[in-house]
C-alpha cells in the first residue's frame, strides 16, 4: 500500500480535509494528513477539526511557524512526522516558492530520500526571474531552484499553470480543484433570501470572496445601476468593500454586504439569481481558478464571469466578442472590464428559462468534473504512479547524459540511422559546464534552450561533480572538443556529410581539413565563417537545405549555437546538429588545449583563464563562486 503524507495548511476544517478522507477510504492509500493546530486567516482564526480521525482519516495537527504567511509556512515536528511515518509520496499543498517546499525535501532527505515530493501550482503569471511578489523574493526564488533539482513535482490547477511551471523546468501533473456537495448543493431560494434578511422577490447578483480592486465588482456595480430593480449581496471583507457599498449607493444600486462562516456561504449562493465572478488581470494577478463558481454550480445558481485566466476554463466557454457574452456550460462570460458586455450578461439571466438551464447545467458539469468524489480516483492514480516513480533529482531540471564516450558514440551512430518522422526535425546535441550553469541558472530563456537539446553533455568536472552529489550517474565528463572527432568518424562510417560552420574567418575550413587528414571517408559538405549579417544567415539556411548534410557543426558561442541549431533543426529532419563553442579553434590548431592533466584535474579554466586574461578574468572567478552556489545546491537536492 502507497503511503501518502499530505501537508495541508489549509485544511484545518472539515470541509478542507474531504479529498484526503475520500482518498484514505479508496483503500489504496495510507494516508496522513497534517494541518496547523491554527491557521491565521485575515477576519479571524482557524482551529483544527480533528473530528476525520473517527472516519479512517489519520489527521494530526502541528504547531507552525509563520502562520498566516501564506508563502513561508513551516511545520514544527515535520521530520519527526515524516521518519516515524515513512512515505513513500509527501504532498505539500504548496506552492514551490514556499517555505514548506524545502522544508519537506529536507525531512525526506533524512526520513525518507527515495520518497516523491509532490507540490501544487496555480501560478498563470510567468514572473522574471526574482520577481516573485513577495518581499524577500530572493529567498523565495531559491527556494523555487531547490525544489525543482530536487525533482518536485507540480500538480497545476490551470493550463497557464502547467506551462509556466514546465518552463521554469519542473515536471507537472494537471489537477482540478473540488467541490463538496454536503455543504454545496441545491436549495430553496426562498427560504435562503429569508434567513439573510433578503427580500424574497427581484434580481440578486452576488459576489463571494476577498474585496479586493482585481476581483471587478466596481464594473458590476456600473452595470447593475443600467438594469432597474437589481440588487448586490457582497460575500466577504476586504479592503474595498466601503467603497463598493458607497459606489452602490451612489448609483442607487440596493447593496447588502455580509461577513458569513464558510457553513453558511452555500446559504448565501442558493439566495442568489447568479454568482458573479467579473475579476480583471493585473501585470502581476489574473484568476488562478475561480473555487466559488464550481461551488455555485453545485447549488444549480447560473454563474458569470469575466475572460480573465482560467474561468473562461472553468465554465467551458468560447473567448466572448467585445461588448457581448459567450454561453458555456453553467454561466456566461463576457470580456474583462467590457460593462457593456456584463450587462447584456446580467440582462440575458432575467429570463427565467435560460437561468434554470444554465443552473441545471452547472450541477451537471460540477457533479461530473468537480466533486472530490469524482476527482478523487484521478489523484490516487497520481500519487500511486509518484511512488513508483520516486523522487529523480535535475540540475536545472535537465536531463543531463550521464554515460561514457562509448555510449555516446553508439546513439549519436543511431540517430544517423534513423528514419525521420512526419514533421521531424534533426536531433540537437548541446553541452553544459559550470559557466553554462551559471548562466542558464540566471537566463529562463537559455534555460529553455537547453531543454530542447535530445542530448545535453557534462562538458566540465563541475558538471560531473554536481550530478554526482546529486545521487544521479555521471561517467565521465565529456568534453566536445574531445569527443567531436568521434562524432565526426561516426558520420563518415555512416558515409553521412558535415558541414562546418562557426569561428573566426577561415577557422571552420582549417579545423574541416585537419579532420578530413584523420578520418578517412570523411564528406565535407561545405564550411562558413561563423558572423553572418541577416541576409548571410537566410543564404545559409537555403544553402544547408539544398545539401541537406547528416552533421551540423555549430562553433559560436553561447547562447546563439543553441538557438541557431533550434531554429535550423526543422530544415535538417534526417540528422544531428551538435553546438561546439570554439572547438574549432582547437582542432584548426590556433588554439593549444590544457595538457590531459589539468583537464582530468578539472582545471582546465585555469589554463584558459591565463592565455587570456582579459577576456575570461569575470567568467572565472565571479563565475566560479556562483557556480560553488549550484554544487551546495546540488548537494541539497540530492537524496541523501
Amino acid at each position: 500500500m502507497t503511503r501518502l503524507l499530505a501537508l495541508d495548511f489549509n485544511a484545518c476544517r472539515r470541509l478542507q480535509q474531504e479529498p484526503y478522507r475520500l482518498l484514505a477510504r479508496r483503500g489504496n492509500l495510507q494516508v496522513r494528513l497534517l494541518v496547523p493546530g491554527r491557521w491565521k486567516e485575515p477576519f479571524g482564526e482557524a482551529e483544527a477539526d480533528l473530528g476525520l480521525r473517527n472516519e479512517g482519516l489519520d489527521v494530526r495537527a502541528l504547531p507552525l511557524r509563520f502562520s498566516g504567511r501564506y508563502h513561508r509556512v513551516l511545520f514544527r515536528g515535520l521530520g519527526r512526522e515524516v521518519a516515524d511515518f515513512k512515505p513513500d509520496v509527501v504532498w505539500a499543498s504548496a506552492e514551490p516558492e514556499n517555505f514548506l517546499a524545502v522544508q519537506a525535501l529536507l525531512a525526506l532527505r533524512k526520513g525518507a530520500p527515495s520518497a516523491a515530493l509532490a507540490l501544487v501550482s496555480w501560478r498563470n503569471i510567468d514572473y522574471p526571474r526574482n520577481g516573485l511578489p513577495y518581499k524577500a523574493a530572493a529567498a523565495h526564488q531559491c527556494m523555487e531552484d531547490l525544489a525543482r533539482d530536487a525533482g518536485a513535482v507540480v500538480l497545476c490547477y490551470n493550463a497557464d499553470a502547467m506551462r509556466s511551471m514546465a518552463g521554469r523546468g519542473f515536471a507537472t501533473r494537471p489537477t482540478l480543484m473540488g467541490v463538496n456537495l454536503d455543504y454545496f448543493s441545491p436549495g430553496p431560494r426562498g427560504a435562503a433570501r429569508a434567513e439573510l434578511g433578503l427580500p424574497a422577490k427581484g434580481f440578486v447578483a452576488g459576489f463571494v470572496g476577498r474585496c479586493l480592486e482585481e476581483k471587478g465588482v466596481a464594473d458590476l456595480i456600473r452595470a447593475l445601476a443600467e438594469i432597474p430593480g437589481s440588487r448586490l449581496l457582497l460575500v466577504g471583507d476586504g479592503p474595498r468593500r466601503k467603497a463598493w457599498m458607497e459606489q452602490a449607493s451612489a448609483a442607487g444600486v440596493a447593496a447588502k454586504a455580509l461577513s458569513l462562516g464558510h457553513d453558511k456561504v452555500a446559504l448565501a449562493m442558493r439566495s442568489m439569481d447568479v454568482l458573479c465572478l467579473p475579476s480583471r488581470s493585473t501585470a502581476t494577478w489574473k484568476e488562478q481558478f475561480g473555487r466559488v463558481l464550481i461551488e455555485a454550480m453545485a447549488c444549480a445558481v447560473p454563474v458569470l464571469g469575466s475572460d480573465s485566466g482560467a474561468i473562461p476554463d472553468v465554465i467551458r466557454a468560447a473567448p466572448p466578442k467585445p461588448g457581448g457574452f459567450s454561453r458555456g456550460k453553467g454561466g456566461l462570460v463576457f470580456p474583462e472590464g467590457d460593462v457593456a458586455g456584463l450587462r447584456k450578461a446580467l440582462l440575458a439571466l432575467h429570463a427565467p428559462a435560460t437561468a434554470a438551464a444554465l443552473g441545471r447545467e452547472g450541477l451537471r458539469r460540477a457533479k461530473a468534473s468537480f466533486t472530490w468524489k469524482a476527482i478523487a480516483p484521478g489523484l490516487e492514480a497520481q500519487m500511486e504512479a509518484l511512488a513508483k516513480e520516486g523522487r529523480r533529482p535535475r540540475l536545472l531540471g535537465l536531463d543531463i547524459f550521464g554515460g561514457d564516450r562509448a555510449g555516446l558514440v553508439e546513439r549519436f551512430a543511431r540517430w544517423l540511422d534513423a528514419r525521420p518522422a512526419a514533421g521531424g526535425r534533426a536531433r540537437l546535441l548541446f553541452y553544459l559546464n559550470a559557466h553554462l550553469v551559471v548562466q542558464a541558472g540566471s537566463d529562463e530563456k537559455f534555460r529553455s534552450l537547453l531543454a530542447e537539446a535530445d542530448l545535453l553533455l557534462p562538458d566540465g568536472k563541475g558538471v560531473v561533480l554536481a550530478l554526482r552529489a546529486m545521487g544521479l550517474p555521471a561517467r565521465e565528463r565529456l568534453a566536445l572538443g574531445d569527443v567531436l572527432p568521434d562524432l565526426v568518424a561516426a558520420a563518415a562510417g555512416k558515409r553521412r556529410s558535415v558541414f562546418f560552420w562557426g569561428g573566426a574567418p577561415g577557422v571552420a575550413r582549417e579545423a574541416a581539413e585537419a579532420l578530413a587528414r584523420r578520418i578517412p571517408g570523411l564528406r565535407v559538405a561545405g564550411h562558413a565563417d561563423g558572423f553572418q549579417d541577416a541576409a548571410g544567415l537566410e543564404r545559409m539556411r537555403a544553402r544547408l537545405k539544398r545539401l541537406r548534410p547528416g552533421l551540423l557543426l555549430l562553433g559560436m558561442g553561447s547562447p546563439k549555437q543553441e538557438a541557431l541549431a533550434l531554429s535550423l533543426a526543422g530544415d535538417l529532419p534526417r540528422g544531428a546538429v551538435a553546438v561546439c563553442g570554439n572547438a574549432f579553434t582547437f582542432l584548426a590548431g590556433r588554439q593549444r588545449r590544457a595538457p590531459r592533466w589539468m583537464a582530468a584535474a578539472g582545471l582546465e579554466w585555469l589554463w584558459r583563464l591565463a592565455l587570456e586574461p582579459r577576456r575570461l578574468a569575470g567568467r572565472y572567478t565571479v563565475g566560479n563562486l556562483k557556480f560553488a552556489g549550484h554544487l551546495l545546491r546540488a548537494r541539497l537536492a540530492g537524496r541523501a
